[in-house]
């Protein structure tokens, strides 16, 4: 082990764990593996000590990381935390923070629906309130860094689809469409919003979507339509500026009200391009972490850095932990990948 380090990436842990989400037992078996392993755990600043030389890259370190915000994470993460002693990373998207002070017992909520209900601003109860967040900074087990401040997707492609609306639905198609999901209305590929200009589907496409007698024909119109069928919805310098924004805003909003300066960002949805790289770098951000999977090396980009998604299973975990720390399995792996 070392001369590498392993992030990884959980979003909810809940008691009984479930889409989305790690089962607080299985996440503490998951840290207790580590412990008992050797890994000392690092933040942000740690990680980019540990990129510049100046930490025993012979001592193997990994680091555990939150995306979005929820509120399951101070409620059910932190006590494992505190029982380890160890520091989490927290990745906060801004839109989706805020949630109404709690009355009464903490109810989980679907994950996907969830999502829709905050990033609509309609319910943002399963998600992380101020005054939680706070705490976590002020816990010490907690380093907050920043996840944007949206968390939508616009089309990436028409050719390929999943089904349609309303058997198939996604949290973000509203935002998509740019108007409310009518029927038929295609499940196709998304990318984060902060990776790429808007796309939406040209009226045409829309038309013969609406009037298509069953979804087969829909499937058609989508395999003969494909990437033809998006129109740009900005251009490249709106979308820059209105990235720049965002980053700026989730900043912003993270320093007024914690009182902390984020360093560090995580795309939503693990999406970036050669431009939003640029702009958050342009914006302040020193270090930016991808989904990417893969460790850590001494060699890795600080505006390319991987993670791997923690499963919700600790034996999955293991043989992913064997995986990554072995650079021999790595490559084996890389090789299969290509194969494949």
């Amino acid at each position: 082990m070392g001369k590498s380090v392993l992030v990884w990436t959980y979003h909810r842990v809940l008691p009984e764990g479930g889409p989305g989400a790690v089962g607080v037992n299985v996440f503490e078996a998951q840290i207790a593996y580590l412990s008992a392993k050797g890994y000392r755990f690092l933040d942000t600043a740690g990680l980019e000590e540990w990129l510049d030389g100046k930490l025993d890259r012979s001592i193997p370190y990994t680091m555990i990381s939150f995306d979005d915000g929820w509120a399951d994470n101070f409620i059910y993460a932190s006590p494992v935390l505190e029982k380890y002693k160890i520091r989490a990373v927290l990745a906060l998207n801004t839109a989706l923070a805020g949630a109404p002070e709690r009355e009464g017992e903490f109810k989980i909520t679907d994950y996907k629906e969830a999502l829709r209900l905050a990033a609509y601003g309609i319910d943002k109860s399963s998600f992380l309130t101020w005054s939680e967040l706070f705490k976590m900074k002020e816990s010490s087990l907690w380093d907050i860094q920043a996840h944007g401040n949206s968390h939508f997707g616009s089309f990436q492609s028409l050719g390929k689809v999943r089904g349609f609306y309303p058997a198939f639905d996604h949290w973000t198609l509203e935002y998509a469409l740019g108007a409310p999901p009518f029927l038929g209305a295609p499940r196709a590929e998304f990318r984060s919003s902060l990776s790429a200009p808007r796309t939406f589907p040209d009226e045409k496409f829309k038309e013969l979507i609406k009037h298509a007698p069953d979804d087969e024909a829909r499937f058609q119109i989508c395999r003969e339509l494909g990437a033809g069928a998006l129109i740009a919805g900005e251009t490249e310098p709106e979308f820059l500026k209105r990235i720049e924004e965002d980053f700026h805003s989730c900043s912003g909003i993270i320093s007024d009200k914690l009182s902390i300066r984020p360093t560090s960002f995580f795309w939503p949805w693990g999406h970036y391009s050669p431009l939003s790289i640029k702009s958050a770098l342009n914006c302040g951000y020193r270090m930016l972490f991808t989904m990417n999977k893969d460790a850590v090396t001494a060699l890795a980009r600080k505006d390319e850095i991987p993670r791997i998604a923690a499963p919700d299973s600790v034996g999955r975990f293991k043989k992913q932990e064997r995986i990554f720390a072995s650079p021999l399995l790595r490559r084996f792996r890389k090789l299969f990948m290509k194969k494949n």
